[in-house]
């Protein structure tokens, strides 16, 4: 028996240190051509050609496409001012800006504060002269007394900003070429003397944006020292564009700000405060250096890494990030095992009710994709809490994999087979009463690789399936990757430094699992 069991673990052995060569083997030719694909991106010279404009008003023509991402009213407006201009949708600003620079368009419309910010990282674009339509922007408030009050309130705080000439103070801030005072005060610190309010705002460099963790932004200096003067206590929130109309609305949000346009229509559902920038929709096409080539700046390795991880601290945003998704993963782990057990347990041999439940539950959690348990719990009880979609990521998942350990037992025990009672199978035969639950796992594990690689590939299919929670706003490493991408104008190393980050993680937790197992086999061994 001892013979036979030291072959075994030979055995064994064997094949694990050929896992691990093959997986270090495997581990080294994909960051190879990663490393390979990153280059190649980055230095890749570009040669421009001359665009024949001189003003917006020169690309109305059949010869001009002009690029507009959806969901904004920059195509209306083009279509309105430019008639006879081409106009191509994009589905979001970075798309527009790939087009561009392929050469799929000749200019992109776009709100000329936007672009403001965008020239002072990009050397590659250039502003044309003029507006495709001139536009004012501001805060938006309820159309209710309330609403009316606080809209009045800041249109005066504004007028005085504007007078004062901290209004032109704060443009140039934001707007100007330093990049180390891009900084907002701490919105917390704010007394609460006048009552709370909730202000929504969406990722839009300078206007409003999340930079190191914290909201910064020309108009997160507005509304911070708007409320510091009448008194109020000020709570903001990341949410998408969409929501900050549908929030201020319903009255789940006081106020919303993104640089949003005033427009006619608009006033008819919102109170808007006085303009707190006066722009419009702009143009912007490739920039052109006399036709020469050239490597531009923003595209070398070592400025892109710098832009991506070290300007403003952004590597402690992305530590961050991997953080809060190991958080999520352990927290699904220990809870969804644990859950998963007494679902199981419960659900075999409880009260005739008890099991009821049980089953509807997991039938439930089983049949609805896990973004969207992780939506309707974010969206059901935890939207108005800071820490609301972390929370809610943690639940989801706890009750995902709880169902994925269910699911796992029950297969296994289905199969499993008594070897006092071989026509019984195992649920069969303990499917009430579990007369000995020591009993019924001892015999479950008696074939443990089995179930060990099974819950391996449950782990790794859970670690993959977290890449959903940025969807509740959620600061987990895709939700990083997609701020870096916005701040830093960045997008293949974010997305590269990304995946390299699941893929180790996934490794290290592969790896544990394996060297726990082995430890396992090597107690049983010396055992016997």
């Amino acid at each position: 028996m001892i013979e036979r069991n030291n072959i075994d673990w030979v055995r064994m052995d064997f094949v694990m240190k050929y896992r691990k060569k093959y997986f270090i083997k495997t581990l080294y030719m994909i960051l190879l051509v990663l490393t390979s694909l990153l280059i190649l991106s980055a230095c890749d010279e570009k040669k421009e050609k001359a665009l024949d404009v001189e003003s917006v008003q020169d690309f109305n023509s059949e010869d001009y496409t002009i690029g507009v991402v959806t969901g904004f009213i920059f195509a209306e407006e083009v279509k309105e001012n430019l008639p006879n201009a081409n106009v191509k949708i994009y589905a979001n600003r970075e798309d527009a800006y790939k087009g561009l620079m392929a050469g799929e368009i000749d200019g992109i419309a776009d709100d000329e504060p936007v672009v403001r910010s965008r020239l002072r990282n990009d050397d590659a674009i250039k502003l044309v002269p003029g507006y495709v339509k001139k536009a004012d922007y501001s805060f938006i408030f309820q159309k209710s007394e309330n609403g009316e009050k606080l809209s009045g309130e800041f249109s005066d705080y504004v007028s005085e900003l504007r007078s004062s000439g901290k209004l032109d103070s704060l443009d140039d801030k934001w707007f100007g070429e330093e990049t180390d005072n891009k900084i907002s005060d701490d919105a917390s610190s704010l007394p609460n003397t006048n009552g709370k309010l909730k202000v929504a705002y969406d990722s839009e460099i300078p206007f409003a944006y999340s930079s190191g963790g914290k909201p910064t932004g020309y108009e997160i200096d507005i509304i911070i020292g708007f409320c510091e003067k009448y008194g109020y206590a000020l709570e903001l929130v990341n949410d998408s564009f969409v929501n900050l109309f549908s929030g201020v609305s319903s009255g789940e949000y006081d106020a919303a700000c993104n640089g949003i346009t005033i427009t006619e229509s608009r006033k008819e559902s919102f109170n808007f405060g006085a303009p707190d920038y006066n722009g419009g929709t702009c143009i912007y096409v490739k920039a052109v250096v006399d036709g020469a080539e050239e490597l531009q700046k923003s595209d070398t390795i070592s400025n892109s890494f710098k832009n991506t991880f070290v300007n403003n601290g952004r590597y402690k945003l992305f530590l961050n990030g991997i953080l809060i998704t190991i958080i999520i993963v352990l927290s699904a782990l220990v809870g969804g095992i644990i859950l998963g057990i007494i679902m199981y347990m419960y659900g075999k041999r409880g009260y005739p009710l008890v099991r009821l439940i049980i089953r509807i539950i997991t039938g439930l959690i089983h049949c609805i994709p896990v973004v969207m348990i992780v939506m309707l719990v974010y969206y059901s009880f935890y939207n108005h809490m800071a820490v609301g979609g972390m929370l809610a990521s943690q639940i989801a998942f706890i009750l995902y994999f709880a169902d994925e350990i269910y699911m796992m037992i029950e297969r296994h025990a289905i199969k499993r087979k008594d070897d006092e009672e071989d026509k019984y199978n195992l649920q069969d035969k303990y499917r009430l009463e579990f007369i000995d639950t020591k009993e019924f796992f001892h015999i479950l594990f008696k074939d443990k690789e089995e179930i060990v690689e099974d819950f391996r590939e449950r782990v790794v299919t859970l670690i993959k399936m977290t890449a959903v929670v940025g969807y509740v706003t959620t600061q987990d490493m895709t939700r990083i990757f997609d701020v870096i991408r916005l701040e830093s104008k960045e997008t293949m190393i974010p997305l590269v430094a990304t995946t390299i980050a699941y893929f180790l993680l996934i490794a290290v937790v592969i790896a544990i699992i394996n060297r726990i197992n082995i430890r396992s086999k090597k107690d049983e061994n010396s055992t016997d």
